[in-house]
């Protein structure tokens, strides 16, 4: 057997997110030159992030990242999916971030974290009392903007008032107890169907040139406090592994607008896989004539595995393939 590559790679988990991570250098430092060195790196013909995405190394879920933190000030993350080079989310931010503080990949984690769609500021935080008792991260997530409340759609015979929001992704907010259906994974079934009968009744109803969405389903929980389960979805209606750091942030901004949380106060997030995060508008948040807001994911990931990968090009499927 003949070996063109070798790669050392760590798998982690925010609240169910996979993210496969690979140390590398990285050229650039701002978003487009990210987004530049990100595709060039997939379309290379023996290119090591492809590889490590598709099977059967990984899978159409899996996300791979390659990390660069050499520098204490600003760290920079290139983020893929099964669709090539992605603008990256606080989720994965908050992988990398992990695996830094407790892999000792560095001496302390980097003041910001560069991704091609955001740069996220960061910070340690100290333990607290519910299911996040170690220490975590805290991050500053993309700004969000509740920008209506009370949008119509008509879908599946039934007419849906949803709120729509933006954080990084443009987002089709609803409270899952109006739809009927359970928030639960023994309905993914039904919440898939509905999902894509809502981004369908959307396309429908809103202007050609309206920006695309995501769904988010919200679900107010008793215990704790301030707490709400979400499960969000992607533009082809499918469950993403956990509700993603815009989704997140989409969701608050429509929960202030509402009332329903205040400035300063944290949220708990449940993912449907049964992990945790915690979310808060930050005391300074309001921005932009008091639609734009500012807010901090904090939590923490874990580690799931390292692997040593072996590429070798007699291999008929070196390149890797997708099942969906």
């Amino acid at each position: 057997m003949q070996i063109s590559h070798m790669m050392d790679t760590v798998d982690l988990h925010a609240a169910g997110w996979p993210l496969r991570l690979l140390r590398a250098p990285i050229g650039g430092s701002t978003g487009e030159e990210l987004q530049e060195e990100a595709r060039r790196l997939w379309e290379n013909k023996r290119s090591v992030v492809r590889w490590l995405q598709r099977e059967p190394r990984g899978h159409a879920a899996m996300r791979v990242a390659m990390l660069d933190a050499s520098r204490t000030d600003l760290a920079k993350l290139i983020v893929c999916d099964s669709e090539g080079p992605c603008r990256g989310d606080a989720l994965d931010v908050l992988c990398a971030l992990t695996a830094i503080a407790e892999l000792g990949w560095e001496h302390k984690i980097p003041a910001a974290v560069a991704t091609s769609g955001h740069v996220y500021r960061t910070a340690r935080t100290q333990p607290g009392q519910d299911g996040l008792a170690k220490p975590g991260i805290s991050l500053q997530g993309e700004p969000a903007e509740c920008e209506e409340l009370g949008a119509r759609l008509q879908c599946a015979g039934r007419t849906f008032d949803v709120d729509l929001a933006a954080c990084g992704c443009g987002y089709i907010v609803l409270d899952a107890a109006e739809t009927g259906v359970s928030l639960s994974l023994a309905s993914l079934k039904e919440l898939h169907e509905l999902a894509s009968s809502l981004l369908a009744a959307y396309r429908g109803s809103f202007a050609a040139d309206t920006p695309g969405r995501r769904v988010v389903l919200t679900d107010r929980l008793r215990q704790p406090e301030a707490a709400w389960r979400m499960a969000a979805f992607a533009e082809d209606g499918r469950l993403m592994r956990a509700p993603e750091g815009g989704a997140i942030g989409a969701a608050l901004a429509v929960l202030y607008r509402k009332g329903e949380i205040l400035r300063g106060k944290e949220a708990v997030v449940q993912s449907l896989a049964g992990g945790w995060l915690r979310a808060s508008l930050q005391d300074t948040s309001i921005l932009r004539d008091g639609r734009q807001m500012d807010w901090t994911l904090q939590g923490r990931a874990f580690v799931t595995g390292s692997q040593r990968f072996l590429v070798d090009p007699a291999d008929p499927l070196a390149d890797g393939f997708l099942l969906r």
